[in-house]
C-alpha cells in the first residue's frame, strides 16, 4: 500500500467528475469511493437548465430507475483492479447503515431523490449541492431539507 492509500484508508470521498455512458453520453455525475474501490457513480437526474443563473448543463439527465453494473474505463480498470461499479441511484451499505445522494437541483424537484431513497430505507441522504446563489434560496432550502426530514423521519 502506498503512502497515499495508507492516508486515505477508510475514508470516504465523493468527487463530482463526468462520465461517458451509452452511445458517447455525457453524465455528471459523483463518484464514491474508499480504500481504492469505486462504491458508487451516482449520476445527476435534474439538470440546472431552468435555473435563473442562464447557465446550461452539457451533460444529459439520467432518467433511467435501475442501478447497473457500469464498466469501468480500461486505465481505471488496471489502476483500482476493479472492472465494474454500480451506476444509478442507490445506497451505500455501510453495515446496518445506509448512506444516499442526491445532487444539487435534485432537491428542488417535483419529485426529489431523496423522496425514493428514504422510502427504500436510506438513513441518511447528502446532498451535493454546488447550485447558483440567489437571494431568499437559503431559506428555501431550510425549508426543502426540513419538510423531507418531517416526512422521513430526522431532526
Amino acid at each position: 500500500m502506498d503512502q497515499t492509500s495508507r492516508m486515505s484508508a477508510h475514508i470516504m470521498v465523493t468527487v463530482g467528475m463526468p462520465v461517458l455512458y451509452k452511445r458517447n453520453t455525457r453524465l455528471n455525475t459523483s463518484i464514491t469511493f474508499c480504500n481504492n474501490r469505486i462504491l458508487l457513480i451516482k449520476p445527476k437526474s435534474v439538470m440546472s437548465n431552468e435555473s435563473n443563473n442562464g447557465s446550461r448543463d452539457t451533460s444529459e439527465p439520467f432518467l433511467s430507475t435501475e442501478v447497473e453494473d457500469y464498466a469501468l474505463p480500461v486505465f481505471v480498470q488496471e489502476h483500482l483492479n476493479q472492472k465494474t461499479a454500480k451506476l444509478g441511484v442507490a445506497c451505500i451499505n455501510i453495515g446496518k447503515f445506509k448512506l444516499g445522494f442526491e445532487m444539487c437541483m435534485e432537491l428542488f424537484a417535483k419529485e426529489p431523490v431523496h423522496t425514493n431513497l428514504f422510502a427504500n430505507n436510506c438513513n441518511v441522504v447528502i446532498n451535493q449541492s454546488g447550485s447558483e446563489f440567489y437571494v431568499g434560496k437559503s431559506p428555501f432550502r431550510q425549508k426543502l431539507i426540513s419538510s423531507a426530514l418531517e416526512k422521513w423521519g430526522g431532526y
